[in-house]
Order: C-alpha cells, then structure tokens, then sequence
C-alpha cells in the first residue's frame, strides 16, 4: 500500500516535486527543499467491500522547507493534493514541527505531517512475493 500512496501522491502534485519514499532520503541530500514520504503504522480491522480485512495506513510526509513561508505554503498545497489523490480515504491527523536539535534544522525548517489512508486487504491467487523471499534466503526451514 505504501508504494501505491506514494504514486497516488505524486501524481497528484506539480511535475518535478521533490517527493521521496523513505526517510534514508533526508540523509542523503544536504539541502532543502524536499518531502519524504515514509510509513509509520497500518491499523487493521474488519473486512469490508469484499476484502480480508481493512486497513488504515499511517504516514509521515516530512517537509524540510527553507523557511517556515515556504513550509506552510507546502503544506495548505499538499492538504489539496492528499484530497485530489485520495479523496475521503485520507485524513491529516496531526503535525509538529522539528525540534532545533535535529540537524535538518541546520539548513531550513522541517515539519512533520501525519496522515492516514484506508485501505483493503486483497485476497490474493499467487504467493510469488513469499517465494521469492523463500529462494532469498536458502529455502525452507
């Protein structure tokens, strides 16, 4: 579900912005502007719409801006696309701000936003992906 939220999400915003999957990707690039996009937790719950089982996927986009203009500007912008993207299936839960510690702080202003999307559990024909894992790792035990 992660990878599609992430398509769903770029799509949905200008060509060319900086969006990432995972949070390896703030370490890697010095300077600001950016979002990542990183997995926090999935909730599940009863199956619904012919599926084995919900699932709310909470998410962190993290927005490391200049300055706090340009942070909350992304932000109002971004709460368009999650609805253009996702419509009533996401919600913004909350935010915070980076603490001054945080060495992203160092260069620009970094903002945590919480966001969550539902979901469903798809019963499935084929198990290529545990197989695969199954080979990565020498076979059975």
């Amino acid at each position: 579900m992660v990878s599609e939220v992430y398509n769903r999400l770029k799509a949905a915003l200008p060509p060319g912005t900086p969006l990432f999957l995972g949070l390896r990707h703030l370490a890697e690039h010095a300077t600001p502007p950016r979002l990542v996009l990183a997995p926090v937790a999935d909730t599940y719950g009863p199956a619904g719409g012919g599926g084995l089982a919900s699932v709310e996927a909470e998410l962190e986009l993290v927005i490391w801006g200049r300055d706090f203009d340009e942070v909350e500007g992304a932000i109002e912008e971004l709460a368009t696309a999650f609805d253009t993207a996702f419509g009533s299936a996401a919600t913004l839960r909350a935010g915070s701000w980076a603490s001054p510690e945080e060495r992203a702080m160092e260069l620009g202003v970094l903002y945590r936003l919480r966001f969550a999307v539902k979901g469903q559990v798809e019963r499935v024909t084929s198990t290529a992906t545990l197989e695969a894992i199954a080979q990565a790792c020498g076979g059975t035990f």
